[in-house]
């Protein structure tokens, strides 16, 4: 199938995201990465989270891009995927959305399917940002007709935006707490 949606919209955000952050320095390291056979249980991702594990690295987060190409109705639902051990990194995410990128929508979410699951199983803090994939999903999904022609580009570019911005925000630790 061609993967325009799944998942080529995610490895082309992430590719973007390294390109734009190249030449700045951070307190973190970031590592841009992309892996296959997430449809077969996590796959590479799982074999990277378990290498992670086994060399006790610290992964301050997890973000996982996955199917972020799809709105047909302009809704601008961005769901955010977690596990219990990731709500404060979903929220970091559904703030820098609300701040940054105000034309989406953030829905809180279990995580599912995707390779964020793979580090939540090794007690990493990940998320998943993701297309609604509840009444609006992708008719195109897995078929040859999942093409690029069929993206929404104002919602794709926002999706990874609102990336980015989470990023930023988690790596120069811009995060603001107000309590009343």
């Amino acid at each position: 199938t061609y993967g325009a949606d799944d998942n080529a919209s995610g490895t082309s955000a992430v590719l973007e995201a390294a390109r734009i952050l190249r030449n700045y320095e951070f307190d973190y390291t970031i590592i841009f990465a992309a892996w296959d056979e997430e449809e077969r249980w996590f796959f590479g991702s799982g074999a990277y989270a378990d290498i992670c594990f086994k060399n006790s690295d610290s992964i301050v987060a997890v973000i996982n891009l996955d199917m972020i190409g799809w709105d047909g109705n302009n809704d601008g639902i961005a769901r955010i995927g977690k596990d219990s051990n990731s709500v404060y990194l979903a929220g970091i995410m559904e703030s820098a959305i609300y701040t940054y990128i105000p034309a989406l929508n953030p829905q809180l979410a279990s995580s599912g399917g995707s390779d964020d699951v793979a580090f939540q199983r090794r007690g990493y803090k990940a998320i998943l940002l993701i297309e609604d994939m509840g009444l609006d999903f992708n008719p195109y999904y897995h078929s040859i007709n999942e093409r690029f022609v069929h993206f929404n580009l104002p919602y794709f570019a926002s999706m990874t935006r609102s990336a980015i911005a989470c990023l930023l925000v988690l790596q120069k630790d811009f995060i603001i707490n107000i309590e009343h």
